[in-house]
C-alpha cells in the first residue's frame, strides 16, 4: 500500500470493507459519488449526488455491505444508494428543528438477516427503515413515543443488538442512550437506557465513542467537564462501560499523555472532541481529535504512536478500519492519503 500519497481529492470521505478488500468512497466537489478500490486503484462514479447535497455544507458518508448514504451533517435531507443495483434504495428527511445543532443520526444495522438502516426522521425520533424490501419496519404514532431528546451520532454494536445515540436533552446537556434494537422495536424511544457514570458537561455530545465488543462502550471524558479538574493540566479518560450489568460497572483508563491531552484532545471547555475507534485484534484504542493530531492508545492509558511526525504533522485522521489497520487522512486542501501504522 502507497503510504502518504495523494490518492483523491474531495469534500467528504468514508473507509469501508466488503469481504477482504477495503473501499474508499467520496464525494468530491462537483457532488459526484465515487468507489475507489484500495487494492486494485479503481475508481469509478457511483452516482451524480448533486441533486441530493447542498455542496457549500458539511457532508457524511456512512457505508455497509453494498449500501453507502450521503448526507448533510447539519441538514435535514440525505439518500442511500444501492451500488450493485444501481438505484436510489431510500431518500431521508428529517425534521429541521435545531438541526443545526444535531448531526445526521444514520447508521445501518442488519435485522433477521436483511440490511436496513437506522436514521433520523424528527430531531427525537428514530425509524428503520428495511433496505431490502423498501418499506420501514417502525410502525407508530409519534405522540405515544415522543422523547425529549435530540438525536444525533449513532453507533451499532458488533453483533447488531444494541445501538447508541450520542445526542442531548434541554438546558442543553448531554446524554448517551443504549437501545437494545429488539426493544425499540416495540417501545422505541421509551426502551432508553442511559450510559455512563460520569459528570456530563452540558454541550458536549457526539463526543468520541465507540463499541469495544458486543457489552462494551468506550467513551472519552475529563475532569475538567466536572469543574474540578486543573485547567491548565487536565487529565482525560477512557470510560468503559458495560451494558450487560444493569448496575452499569465501568472502568476507567487514564490517558497518560498530558501534552496530547491538555493539546490537542481537549477544547477550551475541557471536553473531547473527535473520533474514537478499537482495534480488537491488537487491542488498542486510536483517537483523532479535531485539531491535527491523532493518536494510538493501549489498555494502559499509553500513547504508543502519534502523528507528530514531520511526515504526518499535517494530516487529519478521517477514517480507520480495525480489521485491515488501515488510516484514511485527509489534509487542509481536502487531499485524501491511505496509512498503515507499524503496531
Amino acid at each position: 500500500m502507497q503510504t502518504l500519497t495523494p490518492l483523491l481529492k474531495a469534500k467528504a470521505a468514508i473507509l469501508t470493507q466488503i469481504e477482504q478488500n477495503a473501499y474508499i468512497y467520496y464525494v468530491n466537489a462537483a457532488g459526484l459519488l465515487h468507489q475507489y478500490n484500495v487494492q486494485t486503484a479503481h475508481n469509478q462514479l457511483v452516482v451524480d449526488s448533486s441533486t441530493w447535497l447542498i455542496l457549500d455544507e458539511n457532508i457524511s458518508l456512512y457505508a455497509y455491505k453494498n449500501y453507502v448514504a450521503v448526507v448533510n451533517s447539519r441538514q435535514v435531507y440525505g439518500f442511500v444508494y444501492d451500488v450493485v443495483a444501481d438505484e436510489t434504495a431510500l431518500f431521508m428527511k428529517r425534521g429541521d428543528y435545531q438541526v443545526e445543532h444535531c448531526s445526521f443520526p444514520l447508521a445501518f444495522l442488519d435485522i433477521d438477516g436483511q440490511s436496513c438502516c437506522l436514521h433520523g426522521t424528527d430531531w427525537n425520533r428514530l425509524d428503520i427503515f428495511n433496505l431490502e424490501t423498501k418499506t420501514y419496519i417502525t410502525d407508530r404514532e409519534t405522540e405515544k413515543y415522543d422523547f425529549d431528546y435530540f438525536h444525533s451520532l449513532l453507533a451499532v454494536s458488533p453483533d447488531q443488538q444494541n445501538f447508541v445515540v450520542n445526542g442531548w436533552h434541554w438546558s442543553p446537556y448531554d446524554a448517551i442512550y443504549r437501545f437494545k434494537v429488539s426493544e425499540f422495536m416495540e417501545n422505541y424511544e421509551l426502551a432508553n437506557q442511559i450510559v455512563g457514570d460520569y459528570e456530563r458537561s452540558g454541550y458536549n455530545w457526539d463526543r468520541p465513542l465507540c463499541w469495544v465488543d458486543n457489552q462494551t462502550i468506550a467513551l472519552i471524558f475529563s475532569d475538567r467537564e466536572s469543574g474540578e479538574g486543573d485547567e491548565l493540566n487536565p487529565k482525560a479518560y477512557i470510560l468503559l462501560a458495560n451494558i450487560a450489568n444493569e448496575e452499569t460497572q465501568q472502568t476507567t483508563v487514564e490517558i497518560l499523555d498530558a501534552d496530547f491531552v491538555r493539546t490537542f484532545l481537549l477544547n477550551k471547555e475541557g471536553e473531547a472532541q473527535g473520533k474514537l475507534f478499537y482495534n480488537a485484534q491488537k487491542d488498542h484504542f486510536v483517537i483523532s481529535t479535531n485539531l491535527i493530531r491523532w493518536a494510538i492508545i493501549n489498555r494502559a492509558g499509553q500513547v504508543i504512536f502519534h502523528s507528530g511526525t514531520k511526515e504526518l504533522d499535517q494530516f487529519f485522521l478521517v477514517d480507520y478500519l480495525p480489521e485491515l489497520n488501515i488510516c484514511l487522512l485527509e489534509t487542509r486542501q481536502n487531499e485524501f492519503s491511505l496509512f498503515q501504522p507499524a503496531i
